[in-house]
């Protein structure tokens, strides 16, 4: 169930500065987090999942809201920087709740982390905007092709 609560989307609103809104969608992801951790120590494994979908609600909201701003100036940098951090401190946490899960509630577990993943690769590349071209990964060969077979071995040049 990955949806904020009233609560938290008024208190969000309240939020004035861009540093203060960062500072408690940190705080909220935090709070779910831990009781997750709780939540899974305790075998409460349908609760702990709920508290899972809710943190990452809270930093897909967060991540929308930063994504939307016009400002793209120091301040939106810092708030990408900030949740970067956090998103680096709970990879080892969500890692340890999946290990600690049973097999048909650590796939959502496992989805979790590629989401963190993801967002703090989102997160890190808001810091280059449109001045950084990405390298195209390079292709993989297949080393059963004849073309890639030389008659002078494996470190001889490439024949086509």
């Amino acid at each position: 169930m990955k949806q904020l609560s009233q609560e938290e989307i008024s208190e969000l609103s309240l939020a004035k500065d861009l540093r203060a809104r960062a500072r408690t969608s940190i705080s909220f992801a935090d709070n779910h987090l831990g009781n997750a951790e709780r939540l899974t120590n305790a075998s409460q494994f349908d609760e702990a999942s709920d508290e899972l979908g809710r943190y990452q609600s809270v930093f897909e909201e967060a991540f929308h809201y930063l994504d939307n701003l016009h400002d793209k100036g120091n301040r939106t940098r810092d708030a990408y920087k900030r949740m970067e951090l956090a998103l680096r401190e709970h990879v080892s946490r969500i890692e340890t709740i999946r290990r600690s899960t049973p097999v048909e509630y650590a796939v959502n577990i496992k989805h979790l982390g590629e989401f963190v993943r993801a967002a703090r690769e989102h997160a890190l590349n808001s810091f280059y905007g449109e001045t950084v071209l990405r390298e195209q990964a390079p292709e993989q060969k297949n080393k059963n092709s004849e073309h890639d077979k030389s008659p002078t071995g494996n470190f001889g040049p490439k024949l086509p």
